[in-house]
């Protein structure tokens, strides 16, 4: 699985060593080019100046920087894409995590340490193979539901009385 385009990737992750190792991951997944955010305040700055594909946003810790970033690209009316793919990663990938990014509109979370395969399968789900987004009061962001699934009955008891006839 490869990517089919060259992309252009900004990835905030405020640990240096973490940031060096994804920076890695991502040109060897096939991202032609990543800029780098250390602060919050300076991936806000760069997404505003930048033509971006996607953001790669680390949520590691106690901050919420992470999510900052999310809720700022989601918000509709700001100055960003709001459709723009974010992938959340996090060193300290807990259910809670994964939930709030998630109910925040991220488009993928990945847990670190990942591999170049990992990270490709999910640049190529977040940029070629995009969901269908959500427009509500309560969320704004990709489709949260994976799969279809098919239950072989009907949705609705006013449905069970319309196909018994």
């Amino acid at each position: 699985m490869t990517l089919s385009k060259p992309y252009t990737v900004l990835l905030f992750d405020p640990n240096p060593h973490s940031a060096r190792i994804l920076q890695t991951v991502l040109h060897q997944s096939g991202v032609k080019s990543v800029i780098h955010a250390t602060e919050e305040s300076e991936a806000i700055d760069l997404m505003k100046l930048s033509q971006l594909d996607a953001v790669l946003c680390d949520c590691s810790g106690k901050s919420d920087a992470g999510l900052n970033i999310l809720r700022f690209i989601r918000n509709p009316k700001g100055p960003c894409d709001p459709k723009l793919p974010v992938i959340m990663t996090a060193s300290d990938a807990s259910v809670t995590k994964v939930t709030q990014a998630r109910d925040a509109g991220s488009t993928e979370f990945v847990a670190k340490p990942v591999s170049v395969a990992t990270m490709t399968k999910i640049l190529v789900s977040a940029l070629e193979k995009q969901r269908p987004f959500v427009e509500s009061e309560q969320y704004f962001g990709p489709d949260r539901r994976r799969r279809r699934v098919n239950v072989n009955k009907p949705r609705r008891k006013s449905d069970q009385t319309t196909a018994q006839g």
